[in-house]
């Protein structure tokens, strides 16, 4: 089964390609989550995940650009979350 950022990043994909654009509009705060059968809080934290991995960037409160590799990567589960550097010593 496919975490929520995962499946968010499918989501989002198929987006970009029904509004043939990298800007993407974000649907409502209760279809994005009822599509994805989640929380309101798992897509709030999924989206700031892939944010902060930069698979994509917010541009509005409903825009996100769209990193078509990065995404694409996080959709077949290829990516998980980065982990910090190990301090040196």
């Amino acid at each position: 089964m496919r975490g929520v950022p995962a499946q968010l990043a499918g989501a989002l994909l198929q987006r970009t390609e029904l509004q043939r654009s990298t800007l993407v509009r974000l649907p409502g705060q209760v279809v994005l989550p009822a599509l994805l059968a989640t929380a309101r809080e798992s897509v709030a934290r999924a989206l700031a995940l892939l944010e902060r991995e930069q698979a994509l960037a917010r541009r509005a409160r409903w825009q996100c650009e769209i990193e078509r590799a990065q995404l694409s990567a996080w959709a077949k589960g290829a990516r998980t979350k980065r982990t910090s550097a190990p301090a040196a010593a």
